[in-house]
């Protein structure tokens, strides 16, 4: 059941913040992933430029396009409080002590 502004009750997310975060989360990953894929793929078989090297650190940073994007979006959707409780839930023990013990005293 929709209301009359088009957004279903008690929905979490909005279909187009949704979609802002994947097409927010593409564009930061492939815009800090891409210069240094398409320079590697240029040079293929031959060494890197010292200057390319430099675009090492961007590409790094571009695997965080995701995470960026969910605080983007978690910030123009509820503001400060969401992102806050966005980070608070990367720190939330979910696992029993027990299964962790368990997987330690394997190792």
């Amino acid at each position: 059941m929709q209301s009359a502004g088009g957004e279903r009750p008690n929905s979490p997310t909005r279909d187009g913040d949704l979609w802002r975060f994947f097409a927010l989360a593409y564009l930061i990953t492939w815009a800090l992933l891409g210069p240094w894929f398409f320079l590697f793929n240029r040079v293929w078989g031959r060494s890197i430029p010292w200057w390319g090297w430099l675009l090492v650190p961007l590409a790094f940073c571009g695997g965080y396009g995701p995470s960026l994007a969910a605080i983007f979006v978690s910030w123009r959707q509820e503001g400060r409080t969401a992102v806050a409780a966005l980070l608070r839930s990367l720190t939330t023990w979910r696992v029993p002590y027990g299964w962790c013990s368990g997987l330690l005293r394997s190792v």
